[in-house]
């Protein structure tokens, strides 16, 4: 038979769940930065508890650290190449962020839409939620969003085979990245990704140039952003140089993508190597 403080003590454990405090979201984040970059099944575990948690909230009153706790829950799961966990969590970004007055956050739910649809092949989905982001981070005034989500939406269009109109995303991605020093980085993966289109139109030459530009950039990436973005370089630097028939290039250029493909300790990573 329940007593009277034992169902006191189960409403304040519900109420515990239900309402987290600021210190502990700021925990949780805290917890989930440590195990970003480890792909082990007790950190994957870690990550599906949080996403579980944080979903059930009916509190709104930290919705910003909950939706941080979230990304990087989402960024976990990309990192480790599974795509219906990524599908599941930016679901319950766009959702929480929806009901909320952050521009910033409805941008980039509908970004991480893109990136999860097109990751499961979606292609038609993944547009539609790019065209959405891209409305707001140009209603927003803010350079850097509208040239991320230019550069998410040329791989989009170039994975459904319309290159002249992804060459045109990538480009207006890089000018925007060569505007300004801080934005750099995004000239960068723009770079690397027209060196992609090159791959797939048979222009080898042109595609070691674009490369050759991207790792001339020093665009400051964060070192688990870094390695990841350098194993997709490397990867197309190596069907560049075969497509022109140098070997001696290919097998360099294999050794680094190995290289950083190991250091990124990301599944994603090895799976491209």
């Amino acid at each position: 038979m329940d007593t009277a403080a034992s169902k006191e003590t189960r409403q304040r454990s519900t109420s515990a769940r239900d309402n987290p405090t600021k210190p502990q979201l700021q925990r949780l984040l805290a917890g989930l930065s440590e195990r970003s970059v480890n792909s082990a099944e007790s950190s994957r575990d870690f990550h599906v508890r949080a996403v579980n948690w944080l979903i059930v909230m009916r509190s709104h009153n930290h919705d910003d650290l909950r939706l941080e706790c979230l990304e990087a829950c989402a960024k976990y799961f990309y990192r480790n190449a599974d795509g219906r966990m990524v599908l599941e969590v930016v679901t319950q970004i766009d959702r929480i962020a929806s009901t909320s007055r952050s521009q910033n956050w409805n941008r980039k739910a509908q970004s991480y839409l893109g990136i999860a649809y097109a990751d499961m092949g979606d292609l038609y989905q993944s547009l539609v939620c790019y065209g959405k982001a891209l409305h707001l981070a140009r209603a927003n005034g803010n350079r850097f969003d509208e040239s991320i989500v230019l550069s998410n939406m040329g791989t989009a269009l170039m994975a459904a085979g319309l290159y002249t109109d992804s060459m045109c995303a990538f480009e207006l991605a890089f000018n925007i990245g060569m505007s300004d020093s801080a934005l750099v980085w995004t000239a960068c993966c723009a770079a690397t990704n027209m060196a992609q289109i090159s791959v797939r139109q048979g222009r080898h030459e042109a595609g070691i140039r674009h490369l050759c530009t991207a790792l001339g950039l020093e665009p400051g990436f964060p070192p688990e952003q870094y390695d990841l973005h350098r194993v997709i370089l490397e990867q197309i630097y190596v069907q560049l140089a075969i497509g022109v028939g140098d070997a001696y290039l290919a097998r360099q250029r294999l050794r680094f993508c190995e290289e950083f493909a190991l250091r990124a300790q990301s599944l994603r990573a090895k799976l491209i190597a």
